[in-house]
């Protein structure tokens, strides 16, 4: 594979705040979880990180309240990046594709426990032009979105 066709991917980790997970419940307990194997393994795999802090004016995920900080299992290290997000598309106002596409990212993968902004976001990131798969399960296999071409049945880290 040339070097302009090689698959660099990334991780989106969107919305792991502790408004995400007030009530400790298996839900949430599994959705920390697998975000934690999928963090570690991305990080294993030499991976960019993103982390999405979703940022909503008032209430819990006011800018700098309690609610609107990152859970302490996944906490940001280095060379992994935080960015904040006030819509449901994360890349609505704000300059990530641009960032991604400096560092050649050109596969992104997107978990998170808010659904809607999951799919808007991975929905986004198709619309321009990144391969972009919704995490399937904690083993860093992914399912695709509908809309694939034939053949795109898995995305993986790799």
């Amino acid at each position: 594979m040339s070097a302009h066709n090689e698959i660099k991917p990334g991780l989106v980790v969107i919305g792991m705040q502790h408004a995400a997970f007030h009530a400790a419940d298996a839900a949430a307990d599994f959705a920390v979880r697998r975000a934690c194997s999928l963090i570690d393994r991305a990080r294993r795999d030499g991976v960019q990180i993103v982390f999405v802090q979703q940022t909503r004016g008032h209430g819990p995920l006011a800018y700098g309240g309690q609610g609107w900080r990152l859970i302490d299992l996944v906490q940001p290290c280095f060379p992994d990046w935080v960015i904040q997000a006030s819509e449901a598309d994360i890349f609505a106002h704000t300059n990530l594709c641009a960032q991604l596409r400096a560092i050649g990212i050109n596969r992104l993968v997107f978990a998170g426990p808010d659904a809607d902004s999951v799919e808007a976001s991975c929905q986004s990131a198709l619309e321009i032009g990144f391969e972009a798969a919704l995490a399937d399960g904690d083993q860093a296999v992914f399912t695709p979105v509908s809309g694939r071409p034939a053949g795109a049945d898995t995305l993986s880290f790799a």
